[in-house]
């Protein structure tokens, strides 16, 4: 079972190296790693292809080195990444995520193997500078189940990038430039493939390691841009509402037509019950008050839902569920919205 690592590049050559060399330290050697560079302005170019012809002569590792001649955006170099693969699965992997250990990939393959081949997988991530904190996103080894039931209920699994696999037979019919520039474009190719029919597996063990640091430095993240978004009042999604509109565009075909605002309701129901507040504690917790206002100000539903087509009791509602986690986001005791997290957890993300 041929498995390609597919890794979108752009910058970080030096967090890039390290994901390489996790990569090449695998007891798995069916494997093709495909970097997509996406005209990246530090030294990729000059760095990683004489790596991967390294690999590639010490441990007979397929590379390819895709240079895009134009920048894609991140979407686009996602999928360029994955077009350009010839693995029967397509494992995504970020630039500045490795590999757990040597045997994430036979492990994989193994997995893979038992549970008959779904067409879609998820694993858990750890950290990478802590292996023992896993960040379960799957509760279970197991197949999940398919249609656009599973596809609403487990959408959000997909939001961190790395760990996502996918069958390339299943990738292909999905492939499309629409969601391009939406930043999610794994949530809407995971949630399609399902919610078309085809199968999901999770797995519960921890095969990515995630942000890589090179010292005690890791790469950039998220939060390194909330300082800025807290020195000045002004409005953000957090890209909440592109996730509500490829997943809802990902499910809304496979239903029909007098139940999609039932899938509307569903789907950015979970995200203001769910991950909205919980970025609301996440925000207030790093002391940066005025960039969780800013956030709440972005998740009014009439912001999340502009290019979503709903109804007025759909408004109503998804208005009463952003009321209530917006007050207790942003008034309730930070400790008792910890506990209260720690306690719904196992209820978030149904895997």
């Amino acid at each position: 079972m041929l498995i390609s690592i597919c890794i979108p590049q752009y910058n970080r050559s030096e967090y890039l190296c390290r994901v390489l060399e996790s990569i090449r330290d695998q007891d798995h050697r069916d494997i093709e790693i495909v970097v997509s560079d996406d005209r990246s302005k530090d030294n990729t170019a000059q760095v990683i292809p004489p790596l991967l012809d390294e690999i590639k002569a010490k441990t007979g590792i397929r590379t390819r080195y895709i240079q895009q001649e134009k920048n894609l955006g991140y979407d686009g170099n996602v999928r360029a990444a994955l077009s350009g693969a010839s693995g029967d699965y397509l494992f995504l992997l970020g630039n500045d995520d490795a590999l757990a250990g040597p045997q994430s990939l036979s492990r994989l393959a193994a997995l893979i193997a038992k549970l008959n081949e779904p067409d879609v997988l998820f694993c858990n991530p750890c950290d990478f500078s802590d292996r023992g904190q896993v960040h379960r996103r799957a509760k279970r080894t197991a197949l999940l189940g398919k249609g656009p039931e599973v596809a609403m209920r487990v959408f959000r699994c997909f939001s961190f990038f790395s760990g996502i696999i996918l069958k390339r037979t299943a990738f292909a019919p999905q492939d499309t430039s629409r969601y391009d520039g939406s930043i999610y474009i794994q949530i809407y190719l995971a949630t399609r493939i399902i919610a078309a029919g085809g199968m999901l597996a999770s797995i519960d063990e921890a095969l990515v390691a995630k942000d890589v640091t090179i010292g005690e430095r890791p790469a950039d993240t998220y939060r390194d841009t909330l300082a800025r978004d807290n020195a000045t009042a002004t409005i953000k999604t957090g890209g909440l509402d592109c996730v509500g509109w490829v997943a809802t565009e990902a499910v809304s075909p496979y239903v029909p037509e007098r139940r999609r605002q039932a899938v509307v309701r569903r789907i950015f129901g979970q995200i203001l019950l769910w991950t909205y507040p919980y970025w609301l504690l996440d925000y207030r917790s790093l002391g940066v008050r005025q960039a969780a206002k800013n956030l709440s100000r972005g998740c009014r539903p009439a912001n999340l839902l502009k290019r979503v087509p709903t109804s007025f009791p759909t408004r109503l509602w998804l208005r009463l569920i952003y009321a209530v986690s917006t007050t207790g986001g942003l008034l309730a005791p930070i400790r008792l919205l910890r506990f209260l997290a720690r306690l719904m957890s196992p209820f978030s993300k149904k895997s």
